[in-house]
């Protein structure tokens, strides 16, 4: 899986992300090869590395220590400038998980579109699509606006 990562994967500058996708891998790796006791206690070890961590606002230099693995071959990844559109979506998917996640958000996209309120252009209508006429306050002797019982 590292090779994978290495070769396919573009990391961008993202360190937090590229830690975590190579502690995903060796955990990978351990359970293909059928070491489970050492990919359970990698686990763990990630999920230490994880809060130390997040304890460090989120710098990686001691957490990774704490996994007891190597540093992560950063001077091989593959860096670019931007999303990749010629694949748009990651190739360890299955192509039926993609369809579904964008089926889902192409629904959620028009539920909330749905729930706007609908915009109003010029002033707002009354009940029976007219205009609602408004009182004009009353003058009082000298011009200005009475008070309502003070005429």
């Amino acid at each position: 899986m590292k090779g994978y990562l290495v070769k396919q994967v573009p990391f961008h500058r993202a360190k937090v992300g590229t830690y975590f996708m190579f502690l995903l891998g060796e955990i990978f790796d351990l359970l293909q090869g059928g070491k489970w006791a050492e990919a359970r206690a990698l686990v763990s070890m990630g999920l230490v590395a994880g809060e130390q961590a997040a304890l460090d606002q989120w710098n990686w230099g001691t957490a990774w220590l704490l996994t007891g693995l190597p540093d992560p071959p950063f001077h091989l990844l593959q860096e670019s400038l931007g999303p990749n559109v010629t694949r748009p979506h990651a190739r360890l998917a299955d192509h039926s998980w993609i369809a579904a996640a964008a089926s889902y958000l192409k629904e959620m996209a028009i539920l909330q579109e749905s729930r706007k309120p609908a915009r109003q252009t010029g002033p707002p209508k009354g009940d029976d699509g007219e205009e609602p006429v408004r009182p004009r306050p009353k003058r009082g002797a000298k011009g200005g606006a009475a008070v309502e019982g003070q005429e």
